[in-house]
């Protein structure tokens, strides 16, 4: 039987043209500097559009804990597209992205009370050459201007059944217009 390859035309408004993923399971860490939107080590996904005009669905997960207190609610997690972010502006000197790492514990506790979020965007890029889309993290520091980003795991790592090991990723669905 002969194979026969669709145009552009076959597929139907809304149709998913194709899905790209990249899963992490492996522990790692990174420096953040203070006021700066940050890619997070190995949160990229590649995609190569079919269609120049098509919408790209772009959902990210975190799991892992921040090394200040103070930055479990002084963050703000968005998407790049390379090297540029898709979120709105800073208004002022105010923190900005999509949203922040949700924090697991109520009181003063760096080591073994991870954060997570899942933040979800769409994407025009009007193009069909490759981008890479990053999950970003923006934090405001306590004032020494750095903080250690601990990727899957909790910031302490002893045998213990407090300590939260996770899984982190981000994937680009290529939706036809």
């Amino acid at each position: 039987m002969a194979l026969t390859r669709l145009g552009h035309g076959a597929y139907p408004s809304g149709a998913v043209l194709q899905v790209q993923r990249t899963r992490i399971t492996a522990v790692d860490t990174q420096a953040l500097t203070q006021n700066t939107m940050t890619a997070i080590d190995g949160m990229s996904v590649n995609i190569t559009p079919k269609f120049s005009n098509s919408l790209i669905r772009l959902d990210g997960h975190f799991f892992g804990e921040l090394g200040v207190e103070g930055n479990t609610y002084n963050n703000m997690i968005s998407f790049m597209r390379d090297s540029t972010g898709l979120h709105e502006s800073a208004v002022g000197n105010r923190n900005y992205g999509y949203g922040t790492l949700t924090r697991t514990y109520a009181g003063s506790d760096v080591g073994t009370t991870p954060e997570t979020g899942f933040i979800f965007d769409y994407d025009s890029p009007s193009t069909t050459s490759q981008i890479t889309y990053k999950l970003a993290i923006r934090v405001y520091s306590d004032g020494s201007g750095t903080d250690t980003l601990t990727i899957n795991r909790v910031a302490g790592d002893s045998d213990q059944p407090y300590v939260e090991y996770g899984i982190s990723q981000i994937s680009a669905t290529e939706i036809k217009q």
